[in-house]
This record gives C-alpha cells, structure tokens and sequence, in this order.
C-alpha cells in the first residue's frame, strides 16, 4: 500500500499508451466488500481487481509459478502482455522510472 501513491503519480505523469498500472488485491473474494471500500476512500482511481480464487497461488501461478509470496511484488509487462521485470519489495518512484526505461517501455 505504500508504493501505491508513487505508482498512481507515475502513472498520471506517463501517457496511457506507455504505462498503466493495474493491481491485483490478494485478499480473498470474502474481503472483497471491505477491499473495495477501503480503495474507494484512499485510492480512487486505482484499477483493481479482487482475488476470486480461494487459493492466492492460483491465482498468482499464471503470472509467476515461482512467486514466493512476497508482497508487494510488481511485475512490468511489455506490449505483448509477456513479464521482463519482477519487482519485490517497496521501491521509490525514481527505481520504476528507471525499470521502465531499461526494458524500453
């Protein structure tokens, strides 16, 4: 939740076309009325989406089988929808600037 602010900045600063920033709730369906009020009051304009599978590796193991449940954990996408960088742990909004450069994005 601490990287979100920076994530939602970069991504107003970046043309839509370049960067959008999509996130994924690991709560469980049951959390989902809570998750979604608690995004609407901090994060507005934040697109979510709401874990509907019981098990979160499920849900988790078609973007990373290897995924060791670190949160948060970012992944950057190129345009063909394939990962090039997986990022664990907070980072500042200066270290995704420069991801995104280095895969060209």
């Amino acid at each position: 939740m601490r990287e979100i602010p920076d994530l939602l900045a970069l991504e107003a600063e970046l043309p839509a076309s370049h960067f959008r920033l999509l996130a994924i709730s690991m709560d469980d369906a049951y959390s989902e009325r809570w998750v979604t009020e608690f995004k609407a009051k901090h994060f507005p304009t934040l697109v979510s989406f709401i874990n509907a599978e019981l098990d979160m590796d499920t849900l988790v193991s078609v973007i990373d089988p290897v995924w060791n449940e670190t949160l948060p954990t970012s992944y950057i996408f190129d345009r063909d929808g394939e990962v090039v960088k997986k990022v664990q742990g907070k980072k500042p909004i200066a270290f995704f600037r420069e991801q995104l450069v280095a895969t060209g994005l």
